[in-house]
C-alpha cells in the first residue's frame, strides 16, 4: 500500500482565501483519484503559529499489487 498526503496552502492578498484552496485541493485530489489514489478520512486544516498561512492536507492511499 501506497501512502501520500496533498497539500495546499490557503494564501489569499490580505489574509486566509479558503474557497480557493479548497477547489484547488478538490481538482488535485481528483487527478489523484484518476490516478488509483483513494482519500483516507477528510479533509484537515493546519493552522501554524507565526502568521504562516494555514495549510489544507488529505491523505490519500493506493493499493499496489
Amino acid at each position: 500500500m501506497q501512502y501520500r498526503v496533498i497539500t495546499v496552502q490557503a494564501r489569499g492578498p490580505i489574509g486566509s482565501d479558503f474557497a480557493t484552496a479548497a477547489n484547488e485541493l478538490a481538482e488535485l485530489v481528483s487527478k489523484a483519484m484518476a490516478e488509483g489514489w483513494q482519500p483516507a478520512g477528510g479533509i484537515a486544516v493546519g493552522h501554524p503559529l507565526g502568521g504562516a498561512q494555514p495549510t489544507l492536507f488529505q491523505a490519500m492511499m493506493r493499493r499496489v499489487v
